[in-house]
């Protein structure tokens, strides 16, 4: 691993032990990266964007379910894709229950009959994880869907309003902005951290494989906006 990659790794790490936003502020500050504004980018890659962030979810619970929604999304999005099934073909499953069926061999996507065991095992390809304090934890949500190759972040994880999945049928999140309502909740600094992998399987040809990560907090210099 080179100097470069060694500093970037150092970085991710310094970030994912943080454990209050006081701490992810005060490595902010104290890196020569972080803190240089010219490094930051609007979210969604235009400005303006506090209307849509800010007008999701009415409460914290709801913002965060958004994100186990889009877990799912992409659990079946991976099983899809390495059925080399396009998403978006007609051979595709038409609905979230199909999907479920094909995919995981659960009829009608009904679990009422599905075993203790099988619902288990099933339930540990997403997490939501509380950790640091008791008052104002910091959540963790982790998944094992079909994640994202760094050059992609910006047309996916941290995106507005693409569409990305407007003519995929199984899944729910639609409109490519839900994802955004937890960041109104988000302590006063508003940080959130993403980091994902994409699946090996699914790598395109001479395409590396390698972890990416985005930072993301409110604009410390123009106040409310932008993110």
């Amino acid at each position: 691993m080179d100097t470069k990659s060694e500093a970037v790794k150092a970085r991710l790490l310094k970030l994912v032990s943080a454990s209050s936003e006081v701490e992810v502020k005060q490595i902010i500050e104290g890196d020569a990266i972080l803190n240089n504004q010219q490094n930051w980018r609007p979210y969604g890659g235009y400005y303006g964007n506090f209307d849509t962030i800010y007008n999701q979810q009415e409460n914290s619970a709801n913002s965060l379910a958004e994100k186990p929604i889009n877990s799912i999304d992409h659990l079946l999005l991976k099983e899809c894709k390495l059925r080399s099934i396009d998403p978006e073909a007609d051979e595709a499953p038409k609905s979230m229950q199909e999907a479920v069926e094909l995919f995981f061999g659960i009829k009608k996507g009904d679990f009422s009959e599905v075993g203790q065991r099988k619902r288990r095992e099933l339930a540990s390809n997403i997490m939501i994880i509380a950790e640091g304090a008791r008052e104002r934890p910091n959540m963790v949500v982790a998944n094992t869907g079909e994640g994202q190759h760094p050059s992609n972040f910006e047309n996916t994880f941290v995106s507005l309003h693409r569409g990305n999945k407007d003519k995929i049928r199984f899944v729910q999140g639609k409109y490519n902005m839900g994802g955004t309502g937890v960041l109104a909740f988000c302590g006063e600094y508003h940080y959130q951290l993403i980091l994902s992998r994409k699946t090996q399987e699914l790598l395109h040809h001479n395409q590396d494989d390698r972890w990416g990560f985005s930072l993301i907090r409110l604009h410390i210099v123009t106040g409310p906006s932008p993110y």
